[in-house]
């Protein structure tokens, strides 16, 4: 999916990502020219929710039968809850 946006938002949207990355954005530039493979983070960066993504998998369906055999299989689930200080994906986009 394309999603148009002005150079103004798209200069927001880097240094936002720059800023939960916990880089400076402009050493970022040069560094990212030099070494385009590596991931640049900082040492207070934002951290993945991996367990938090979990709790996805007990979306609830139309299908009473479904929703039985999710709480089966991944009724373990129940016990897992997304992290404050962590994020999603779908968070960052």
């Amino acid at each position: 999916v394309e999603i148009p946006f002005t150079d103004e938002q798209e200069d927001m949207l880097y240094r936002e990502a720059c800023e939960l990355a916990d880089v400076n954005p402009r050493q970022l530039t040069l560094q990212y020219k030099l070494h385009p493979d590596k991931i640049w983070q900082g040492a207070k960066h934002v951290k993945y929710d991996y367990q938090g993504i979990l709790t996805h998998a007990l979306k609830r369906s139309k299908k009473w039968w479904l929703n039985a055999l999710r709480g089966l299989v991944w009724g373990w689930t129940l016990a897992v809850n997304p992290a404050n200080d962590k994020f999603w994906c779908s968070e960052f986009c």
